[in-house]
């Protein structure tokens, strides 16, 4: 329901694709960075790469925001 709620009319479906596949690559991503900084012992680096992360998704979402909102809407017939 976020998904719908956010995505533009009719692209419903390609949304939930790409938040899909998102959640398919960090997983798969996500573990093997996290464990290769463990096994080096930079626990701390484990804290900070998520930072970095979640920094990163912030800016990029507030920038899709500002980009989304500058745009004029287009008429649906």
């Amino acid at each position: 329901m976020l998904v719908r709620a956010a995505s533009p009319a009719g692209a419903e479906g390609r949304t939930f694709g790409i938040v899909s596949t998102g959640f398919n690559v960090g997983g798969v991503v996500g573990p093997l960075l996290f464990g290769l900084l463990l096994d080096r012992g930079w626990a701390s680096g484990v804290l900070w790469a998520s930072v970095c992360f979640m920094a990163i998704t912030t800016a990029i979402v507030l920038i899709q925001e500002r980009r989304g909102s500058a745009q004029p809407a287009l008429a649906i017939r």
